[in-house]
C-alpha cells in the first residue's frame, strides 16, 4: 500500500475548512449581537408603558372612588407620584418597586401631577397621570 492511496481513504475537514466556519460563524454573531440588544431595548420601553398605563389607569379608578364616596374604604390617600404604588395590589407592588422607580412630585388637593416611571436596571422611561381628590 502506497501513501497516496492511503491518504486518499482518511476523510475530514481541511484546517483551511474550519478557519473559514470560523470566520463566518463570527461574522453572524457580528451582525446578531447589536439586533438582540435593540430588542431588548425595545422590550424594556414596552414594558415600562404597560405598568405606566397600570398606574394611571388605578390612579383614574381610585379617583372616581373617592369623589363617588371621599369615606370609602377603598378610596387611597394619594399625596405624591410614589403613592401610586399604594393603588395596586401589594404583593404585586412590592414585585414591581424592585424593578421600576417613581420619580415622587408632590399633588395638591384637587390637582394632578405628570409622574415618570423609569427601569432600575436602564433608560426606559414613561410618564402617567396620577390626580388627587
Amino acid at each position: 500500500m502506497n501513501i497516496s492511496s492511503q491518504r486518499s481513504s482518511e476523510a475530514g475537514f481541511t484546517l483551511i475548512e474550519l478557519v473559514m466556519v470560523i470566520v463566518i460563524l463570527g461574522i453572524l454573531a457580528a451582525v446578531a449581537t447589536p439586533k438582540f440588544t435593540s430588542l431588548v431595548d425595545e422590550a424594556d420601553k414596552s414594558a415600562v408603558k404597560g405598568v405606566a398605563g397600570s398606574l394611571a389607569s388605578a390612579g383614574s379608578t381610585n379617583w372616581a372612588i373617592c369623589k363617588s364616596n371621599p369615606t370609602a374604604t377603598d378610596c387611597k390617600a394619594i399625596t405624591n407620584c410614589t403613592s401610586a404604588w399604594d393603588l395596586i395590589d401589594s404583593a404585586e407592588s412590592t414585585s414591581l418597586q424592585l424593578k421600576y422607580t417613581i420619580t415622587s412630585a408632590a399633588i395638591a388637593a384637587g390637582a394632578s401631577a405628570s409622574c415618570t416611571l423609569g427601569v432600575t436596571t436602564g433608560t426606559a422611561t414613561a410618564t402617567f397621570t396620577l390626580a388627587r381628590p
